[in-house]
């Protein structure tokens, strides 16, 4: 039980995708509502799609599923058939089996697990025997799922047999695969119509997707259903509520569901022995497609206008989300975004990134190879609450949000989604599903222009990035970091303003001692840390007031900033930190440079040549004088 800040929480956890779906959606609130009348605190974990394919995308949403924490869980829950990825689930069921955690599966046999199935077969039989003998039809057309389909092909069978049993011989014309959804059935329709057999009598459909499509087709062409034909489907589905002629079709009872998969927990927790397969019945539901029931104007009147009022609201929302996209665009930083997000998002909501998400070396030890070990809360809002902050809030990804511990106090249930840009894992979004105003389209629809806005946001400053960095490389010379010439001219304008402080501005030209000497001698290499050696000296030298430059080869540049005493002030400091390195760098040879300087008299907005050629003729001056004191020898 996880431990919260005045109570102790069992919490379930619920593994699906594509919470759009009615069915989808059914399970889950049926599971959630039988959880929280046992104490249950619930955490949903969900793609937005479907992880059948597997591509770029799927591999993004697929990563919501390793925030998946068994320690944090007391009961697991898996609805496979919504995943579509057997590997994926495969893995969640190991992983929760190795932590000895109670895991019951729903709509998929998955070996070794509580499972829960629908019989599908039983009520599918009957809706095809109500056709074939309540009906009396003779001539009856059938269109299945998806050809060698385990759940289509069943369906087949049924109708075969029962065909078989009432004496009707089975036509191969009679039968298409419509694969589940619109486009494929037409196609199965315009081979029914061009079939030379006589018109059907009804059409049955192994879902009402099918259905809907059989009956549309049929009105465009001036059948009626159910006058001219009778079309039934199977699953129940939402839209199937909005169509006219209601369909008879067969729905699960999904109320049924969540008290057995709390049962089957409850087994596993007191290590009780449990059916492997609990099988719950569809029931058929018959209605106006098959003239049983006659239609309701008023009741198909408030159908069309609830959904009038789901599509005015979906339109809506998508308007808002246009608005919200367009502010976000430019922000700076995520904090600007976060100020934008509290006016579109939803309430109670917490937005979690990798704390490497703007770095250039990723992290390599993460949680679960997903996350980092770390996350970023850089949005937390509570109500009328919200906390944003520029460093956010960071927090161990095992915990999954900050101070869980009091979130739990007043949230029952919380949906966990990714946030990803193709298979680059951002993070993930998480919301407290309450009581109020809640749309899960609506979320999808947030969160899909949120990780647009962060990408967006991640590529511009990466673009800034490197503009700066090529920036800097125009301006700067590569070895040693110093200014380029070009970099010199451009910034030493801006010491210029000193000149008004009482202290002067100086220009030195400096030129290191025999390069020549170890280039040949020691080779290029030694050539080039010497002359990183000379700039680390003027660099050292510096009390923050100078700007030093390789104009090229073995020529630098300084402009500084002091009194009359300046000049042998600095290059006192380069002298001492050139005589430490040669007395302990252990090198062959010695650095030395040879110097000069001038004064600034007047505005450096005239131009520095001038200056920079005084200095150049006393830095030879400096340089002959050194040659003939050593002899025209170098130091070694």
């Amino acid at each position: 039980m996880f431990k919260g800040v005045r109570s102790e929480y069992k919490i379930l956890g619920i593994c699906y995708s594509n919470i759009s779906s009615e069915d989808v959606s059914n399970t889950v609130t049926s599971v959630c509502n039988a959880a929280m009348a046992e104490g249950y605190k619930i955490m949903l974990f969900s793609s937005f799609v479907d992880l059948y394919f597997d591509n770029s995308d799927t591999r993004g949403e697929a990563a919501v599923f390793e925030l998946v924490n068994p320690d944090m869980l007391d009961a697991l829950v898996i609805l496979p058939e919504s995943i579509k990825s057997d590997k994926l689930v495969d893995r969640l069921i190991a992983y929760a089996k190795s932590c000895d955690l109670p895991t019951v599966v729903i709509d998929r046999d998955f070996k070794d697990s509580a499972c829960i199935l629908f019989d599908y077969t039983s009520t599918f039989e009957k809706i095809v025997r109500h056709v074939i003998e309540d009906h009396g039809c003779r001539k009856v057309n059938f269109i299945a799922g998806v050809k060698d389909n385990e759940f289509s092909e069943n369906r087949v069978d049924c109708y075969k047999r029962v065909l078989a049993e009432n004496g009707i011989p089975f036509e191969e014309e009679r039968l298409g695969y419509g694969n589940f959804w619109e486009t494929p059935t037409i196609d199965v329709m315009d081979a029914f119509m061009a079939s030379k057999l006589p018109f059907p009598e009804a059409i049955i459909c192994s879902n009402d997707s099918m259905a809907i499509a059989a009956c549309k087709y049929l009105a465009q062409r001036g059948y009626k259903v159910p006058g001219d034909v009778i079309v039934t489907g199977f699953d129940g589905i939402e839209l199937e509520r909005y169509f006219s002629p209601r369909l008879t079709t067969g729905a699960v009872d999904f109320s049924a569901i969540g008290n057995i998969a709390m049962q089957l927990i409850e087994k596993q927790k007191n290590h009780e022995e449990y059916p492997h397969i609990t099988e719950i019945p569809y029931s058929m539901r018959i209605s106006q497609s098959c003239n049983c029931e006659k239609p309701d104007p008023e009741n198909a009147a408030n159908k069309i206008q609830e959904l009038y009022d789901r599509v005015i609201n979906a339109e809506r929302h998508e308007s808002f989300m246009f608005s919200y996209l367009a502010k976000t665009m430019e922000c700076s930083s995520l904090k600007e975004i976060a100020e934008i997000m509290v006016d579109y998002g939803d309430y109670n909501e917490w937005f979690c990134l990798n704390t490497d998400l703007l770095s250039d070396k990723k992290e390599e030890n993460r949680f679960n190879n997903v996350y980092t070990q770390n996350m970023n809360a850089f949005l937390i809002r509570t109500g009328d609450r919200m906390f944003i902050n520029t460093d956010g809030v960071i927090f161990p990804a095992k915990e999954m949000l900050p101070d869980l511990e009091s979130i739990l106090e007043s949230e029952n249930i919380i949906f966990f989604s990714p946030l990803h840009f193709r298979d680059e894992v951002l993070g993930y979004a998480a919301v407290a599903v309450g009581s109020y105003f809640f749309l899960f389209a609506n979320r999808r629809r947030y969160i899909s222009n949120t990780n647009q806005i962060l990408e967006n946001f991640i590529n511009r400053q990466k673009l800034e990035k490197v503009n700066a960095e090529l920036a800097d490389l125009h301006v700067h010379d590569p070895m040693t970091g110093l200014y380029n010439r070009r970099g010199f001219y451009k910034y030493v304008r801006e010491i210029s303003a000193a000149e008004n402080s009482g202290n002067k501005v100086w220009l030195f030209s400096i030129d290191m001692d025999y390069l020549k000497y170890i280039n040949d001698t020691f080779g290029h290499t030694e050539g080039d840390a010497a002359i990183k050696t000379a700039a680390n000296a003027l660099i050292y030298a510096c009390c923050g007031k100078e700007i030093c430059a390789r104009f090229g080869g073995d020529e630098f540049a300084v402009a500084g900033i002091g009194g009359d005493g300046y000049p042998e002030e600095y290059m006192g400091r380069v002298k001492a930190y050139l005589d430490e390195f040669n007395i302990s760098g252990g090198k062959p040879y010695k650095v030395g440079m040879s110097c000069g300087w001038a004064e600034v008299t007047g505005s450096l907005a005239n131009g520095i040549d001038e200056f920079i050629r005084t200095a150049d003729a006393r830095m030879y001056e400096d340089k002959r004088r050194r040659k003939s004191v050593r002899g025209q020898k170098p130091e070694v």
